[in-house]
């Protein structure tokens, strides 16, 4: 049964730690105690790619004011929560990888399991309002169009980060007051020796981080059908003498655009994330233990964060043009700089 989020993979057994404790209650290593093994550099660099693509291309969202609408919000908000995985979460799992006990002390680790359960599990949610919000717009485009704008984009992030919140907090608060290991022997993990932690550790695996991917799975052959549908809409009313309000707006604000944006994510998410998924949900229920499916889902839970921005590039022209146009205006300033 799994103690954390995060697992260990590909740490040397043959790593013998003497450790102990200073006075702030961190743990003090010697130089040959310290191991980079594989898993620590490849996360290590696809944490400084993740980062730095997603920033960038938050910051060309920010920059253009005709790239933002209630859409995108969630894009931004995505890309957001991906850059912050990446200095928080990543940041603790290269650590876990390269010591072999948690070497920050018990307040750190405090912050460790929140960045862990809470902050990673906002990523998800954030894909969910992607797809809620295709459903939203494709099967019911006027009430979409009449009720749905930025305002409603923000508050609906907001809430969706206050319900993770809801559900993954209170266990690593209880955690922390009640029932953690010392950090300096046991290392950094939730303490599910007791019945409550391990009712909370299924309800978090399940809620926050299993229903996501189904959600969006399940919901996309209905989208699918949906858009179909529409195009179809379009055809009709080029020849049809009538044409229903519902015609009109899809006609006139396009349907595929915003799905294709949600089958490229929809799709790196079911492929990246459920290996992991499924290897964490299996071990709240079994003590049960399968090295290659957890380092294959480590791996591709690894490159998720990173592929998000590139699907994202990828499927909406309008930002790649943003981009494109960003640096011919930068190397064209910097060549009348030359001259």
């Amino acid at each position: 049964m799994i103690k954390s989020w995060i697992a260990k993979d590909n740490v040397s057994s043959t790593t013998t730690v003497a450790a102990t404790p200073n006075r702030t209650g961190s743990v003090l290593y010697t130089d040959a105690q310290v191991n980079w093994n594989s898993g620590a550099v490849f996360l290590a660099c696809i944490a400084v790619l993740t980062f730095l693509v997603n920033t960038l291309i938050l910051v060309v969202f920010i920059r253009h004011h005709d790239l933002r609408s209630s859409f995108t919000v969630y894009i931004m908000a995505l890309l957001s929560a991906n850059a912050l995985y990446c200095v928080t979460d990543d940041i603790f799992v290269i650590i876990e990888h390269v010591f072999a006990l948690f070497p920050l002390g018990y307040g750190s680790c405090t912050f460790r399991l929140y960045s862990g359960w809470v902050l990673t599990g906002i990523q998800p949610h954030m894909h969910v309002l992607i797809t809620v919000n295709r459903i939203w717009a494709i099967a019911f485009p006027i009430s979409y169009r009449q009720k749905h704008t930025i305002k409603t984009a923000v508050f609906l992030v907001i809430a969706a980060i206050v319900y993770v919140h809801i559900i993954c907090a209170p266990g690593v608060v209880v955690d922390a007051m009640f029932y953690r290991h010392p950090v300096e022997v046991n290392g950094c993990n939730i303490n599910i020796d007791y019945h409550g932690q391990i009712v909370w550790e299924a309800i978090c695996m399940i809620v926050i981080y299993d229903l996501p991917i189904f959600f969006m799975a399940a919901a996309f052959p209905f989208l699918w059908r949906q858009t179909r549908k529409q195009k179809m809409l379009v055809k009709h009313s080029d020849t049809a003498m009538t044409v229903t309000p519902a015609q009109i707006i899809v006609k006139k604000r396009g349907t595929t655009k915003g799905f294709l944006v949600l089958t490229a994510l929809t799709t790196g998410v079911v492929i990246c994330w459920t290996p992991y998924n499924m290897y964490y949900t299996v071990g709240v229920f079994v003590d049960v233990d399968i090295p290659i499916m957890r380092q294959v889902g480590f791996y591709l839970y690894s490159i998720q964060p990173l592929l998000d921005p590139l699907l994202i590039l990828i499927t909406m022209k309008d930002l790649r043009v943003a981009i494109k146009n960003d640096v011919f205006r930068l190397s064209k300033f910097d060549f009348m700089r030359i001259v």
